[in-house]
């Protein structure tokens, strides 16, 4: 596995021996019936995102990662990661099928100098990101935002649902797919550590009510709840 890291989109470090598991790779350990393609496994990490310089570097950063290696797999580790930000950078690597942010901000810097957010939500065709991990959502509407960056996004992972109830957004998101005719979207994971079988037969009677016409299976895993229909 080799893994690049940006300190701050212009430093590059590549750590070679690092074999630590990754977090796509625990759901074919639990729940899918998948495997990871090794040779596709180069991760990029950035670590800091500069906005007074970003439009004139993320380009020029993203070339010299690609000289180096395909990008498949993308952690931002900046706390508040911009919309605009992260559809300039997933446009640039082509090839990504992984994403994990810490926090999706809705809320342009006064600093950044880019189009109205309205462009920067347009579908993207072109993404092949299938997998996001979202450590913690604030909107309900940073989902419809992903979804519209990553349009075939498969699974879609959320640690904490800050100030909103996760049955809330799991509601939004069954509802929104099924509206909308999703047929990508498979699989959701929520970290509830409180959850027991009890919580486990309410989210059931909770599906059944919305009369969804998949084929749903819940499981507990740890401190998560998965979410698989078909």
């Amino acid at each position: 596995m080799l893994r690049i890291t940006l300190s701050n989109l212009t430093d590059i470090s590549i750590p070679m021996n690092d074999v630590k598991k990754r977090w796509y790779e625990y759901i074919q350990d639990n729940i899918l019936d998948s495997f990871v393609e090794y040779s596709k496994s180069t991760q990029l990490t950035i670590k800091y995102v500069d906005f007074h310089d970003f439009d004139e570097n993320v380009k020029m950063n993203m070339t010299r990662v690609l000289t180096i290696a395909q990008i498949y797999h993308l952690k931002i580790s900046e706390q508040n990661v911009y919309v605009n930000v992260l559809s300039a950078i997933i446009s640039l690597l082509q090839e990504l099928t992984t994403l994990k942010i810490h926090f999706l901000s809705l809320y342009k810097p006064i600093m950044l100098d880019s189009e109205e957010l309205i462009s920067d939500l347009s579908i993207n065709h072109t993404s092949k990101v299938r997998k996001i991990y979202l450590q913690t959502m604030y909107e309900i509407r940073e989902f419809s935002i992903l979804l519209n960056a990553c349009p075939y996004m498969e699974y879609l992972k959320v640690d904490y649902t800050e100030k909103m109830n996760f049955k809330f957004v799991l509601r939004y998101i069954l509802k929104k797919i099924k509206y909308d005719c999703n047929e990508h979207l498979r699989l959701l994971c929520f970290r509830v550590p409180t959850a027991d079988d009890e919580t486990i037969i309410k989210l059931n009677r909770m599906i059944n009510l919305e009369k969804l016409p998949w084929n749903f299976k819940i499981k507990r895993v740890a401190e998560n709840l998965y979410f698989e229909w078909k």
